[in-house]
């Protein structure tokens, strides 16, 4: 028998209260004590709670049910898609992604967080062939509550111990009264049989009533390192132990940062520091960075450079024991979903870290995957995910088995190479940053005086291939292949501008008969030609200007019999920087002299049997901009961009200063300007932008597909679709 009409009105009203309140096992109790079968509203927001709640099965239940009474609330599209990611079927998720984002409109807030999720399974299925790098267990319900578990960590010194912080429900005693505490302790477990013991905290000294949150554990494993507060906290190392008395106030941790903008910390050796934060000088949002004590006193934090960090944010470093892996959580682009977990070695032989690798799943998740440390044995990891499927609420703690082991050993080193090589640097920093007009840049990273510099240009041009330079990587592919020698050797380099602003310098004027030699003699090889301006004026100027600087280096090939129909021409404006135009609040000279210049790039066309591997900056991690990088990393593979305009004269429109990537080409045989904005990795958020271009009066914008930074040609498009899926959706919808 249904409950009375009154009664069941309250039972819902008490379900939705208790909803957005996030208590969802409440509100499930409430709704199913109300007859909600014909109410497609209230079945909606408990399949809502059984999603939250790990019942998927129900939820879809609830969803199908609530849709077939007349729901037509996209939201219900939405949490389709959202069940779809958290089980990893990421094509069905797609497709409800792709229809809510049809029903709610290109204003809807929700769209660029769907768009981001459309990315994030579309990464995903490109990761669905590499093999997975660990299994994953739940810790289980001895371990983990409905709320937050954080910041696990293996003991130092027992194979079976584990400690970490949650914001489980706690009796406190504050002065003579107890209180009730949701804020985070740190609590200790012990693994036996494959199973672990119940959660207990460890010294009530040290468990107050503020947030303590467990960071890290010295190697002998006697002190612990936390931070305790509010919003503002303080970073301590405490022994596990000792009981402070009541007259005493705990030491804070002497530190080169502010722990108020620290929120994750490792520490190696005792004396090394690998921490995120995000009010430092960085590359955008939290940035990893390193710090050391020497004598007694700490050297300045130094970033830990472009290979690790991102534009976005790069969180909870751990360094293992080798002093050479380091693992990290990020929310960069091309990821499984939120925070994803990566992995990177440093190679000191050439001094910067490798690009950092993604977990994949079923380590990462479409959710925050975090606090990942390994355990001594190599081979056991744990993190921390609030991922939604098989969890028991919050974040859960979760163990991995890596699989195949690991190498990572302790490292004798006191030392360890990434630390030590930014010393050196940091040593001989000012030979990066002269004040001298009189100085110059040459490409290696050295440092020429005026008279050198001329020296340099009058070397004869028959020796000039082999003056100081990393010669450009060109190796025959194919049978036949009968160019001579010696032209492998050339010299692929950027051009700067003289002291008198003139990029048709003698010294460029050298360079550029080189590459008309290289061109001459290799008819299967093209050439691009880029041009880079500063920070001098409107968006629309610098993209103009800069093109134009490239035009200058065309008529010099040009008039060295070079065809006009095999250079490309590119300006960029003054969007990627190589340096930084100031460092810890002083301006770079180096800036003026670097980052406007003209790029030459070899291209192949299609009778080409060469591989061309080009040369990259040695820029010193401190001064490196990031910009630069970013542009070549999302350039990488297929890319879509907009056309906005084709013109023969500068454009001016507001578009221009709202979208990133700017860019003018000049394609041959055409003379005109085309002009681009974006760089995206997939059709449907291009095409979601293309839409929002229309509002722009801009009659037209058409998406352009790019493989490695070139236009496709359109009778490639259906050859290159097997090799790059994602073409296929650019030709169903914008090919005729």
């Amino acid at each position: 028998m249904f409950a009375p009409l009154q009664a069941q009105e309250d039972y819902i009203s008490e379900g939705e209260k208790l909803l957005k309140e996030q208590k969802y096992k409440e509100a499930i109790y409430f709704y199913k004590y109300a007859d909600i079968d014909n109410n497609p509203s209230a079945l909606f927001k408990r399949a809502y709670c059984y999603f939250k709640t790990n019942n998927f099965s129900k939820a879809q239940k609830d969803i199908i049910q609530s849709i077939n009474q007349g729901n037509q609330n996209p939201e219900t599209l939405f949490l389709m898609g959202q069940m779809k990611h958290s089980e990893s079927k990421y094509k069905e998720a797609i497709t409800f992604y792709k229809d809510y984002l049809k029903a709610v409109g290109s204003d809807h807030p929700s769209r660029l967080i769907v768009v981001e999720y459309v990315k994030n399974c579309n990464s995903a299925i490109n990761y669905r062939f590499k093999p997975a790098v660990g299994t994953v267990k739940n810790l289980g319900a001895a371990v983990n509550s409905p709320y937050d578990e954080i910041s696990p960590l293996t003991s130092p010194n027992y194979d079976n111990v584990y400690y970490f912080s949650s914001n489980r429900k706690s009796n406190k005693q504050d002065a003579d009264v107890e209180i009730v505490s949701y804020n985070y302790d740190i609590y200790r477990i012990e693994s036996a049989n494959d199973n672990f013991t119940r959660a207990l905290p460890i010294n009530p000294e040290m468990n107050g009533i503020e947030n303590e949150v467990l960071l890290d554990i010295s190697d002998d494993g006697q002190i612990l390192f936390f931070s305790q507060g509010f919003d503002e906290k303080y970073v301590y190392a405490d022994t596990f132990g000792v009981v402070i008395p009541e007259y005493l106030e705990r030491q804070k941790m002497a530190s080169p940062f502010n722990e108020s903008s620290v929120d994750y910390l490792d520490v190696f050796k005792d004396n090394i520091f690998v921490f995120a934060s995000k009010d430092m000088q960085g590359y955008g949002g939290y940035d990893l960075y390193g710090t050391m004590m020497i004598e007694g006193a700490w050297i300045d934090p130094f970033n830990l450079g472009p290979q690790i960090n991102t534009i976005y944010d790069e969180v909870s470093p751990y360094l293992a024991a080798d002093g050479t892996s380091l693992y990290f959580s990020s929310n960069r682009i091309k990821g499984i979903g939120g925070y994803d977990i990566y992995a990177t070695n440093y190679n000191a032989s050439k001094k910067k870290w490798s690009r950092a690798k993604n977990m994949l799943p079923p380590i990462n998740s479409d959710k925050d995957d975090i606090y990942f440390r390994l355990h001594r044995n190599g081979r056991t990891g744990v993190f921390s995910s609030d991922r939604l499927l098989n969890s028991g609420g919050g974040y859960d703690l979760y163990q991995t088995e890596m699989t195949g082991g690991s190498n990572i050993t302790n490292t004798n080193k006191i030392v360890p190479d990434f630390v030590q090589h930014y010393l050196d640097a940091y040593q001989e920093k000012e030979i990066f940053i002269v004040p001298n007009d009189e100085i110059i840049y040459s490409y290696e990273d050295e440092i020429y005086g005026e008279e050198q510099a001329q020296e340099e240009a009058e070397i004869p041009e028959e020796e000039a291939r082999e003056y100081n330079e990393t010669p450009i990587a060109v190796t025959g592919s194919g049978e036949g292949t009968s160019y001579p020698e010696e032209i492998l050797n050339f010299q692929n380099r950027s051009l700067f501008p003289d002291k008198s602003g003139d990029i048709a310098s003698e010294r460029n004027q050298l360079i550029v008969a080189e590459a008309a030699r290289f061109l001459m003699v290799n008819p299967g090889t093209n050439i691009e030609i880029v041009g880079h301006t500063l920070k001098e004026g409107l968006p629309e100027y610098d993209l103009y200007f800069s093109i134009k600087f490239a035009e200058e280096i065309k008529d010099l090939l040009t008039s060295q019999n070079i065809a006009g129909d095999r250079i490309l021409l590119k300006g960029l404006g003054s969007a990627y920087p190589l340096v930084k135009y100031d460092s810890g609040g002083q301006g770079v000279d180096l800036s003026e002299k670097m980052n406007k210049r003209v790029e030459m790039n070899l291209i192949q066309s299609g009778n080409s049997s060469y591989r061309i591997t080009q040369e990259k900056y040695d820029i010193p991690d401190y001064l490196r901009a990031a910009e630069s990088q970013l542009y070549m990393t999302l350039k990488d593979g297929l890319s879509y961009k907009i056309q906005i305009a084709e013109t023969d004269k500068l454009l001016k429109n507001e578009v221009l200063a709202n979208y990133k990537h700017i860019m003018i080409e000049n394609t041959p045989p055409d003379r005109m300007y085309k002009y681009t904005v974006g760089m995206y990795d997939n059709y449907t958020e291009t095409f979601f932008i293309k839409r929002e271009l229309e509002g722009y009066n801009i009659e037209n914008p058409q998406v352009v597909p790019y493989i490695d930074g070139q236009r496709i040609e359109r009778d490639k498009l259906f050859i290159l679709a097997d090799k790059y899926p994602d073409l296929a959706n650019f030709i169903e919808y914008e090919i005729d």
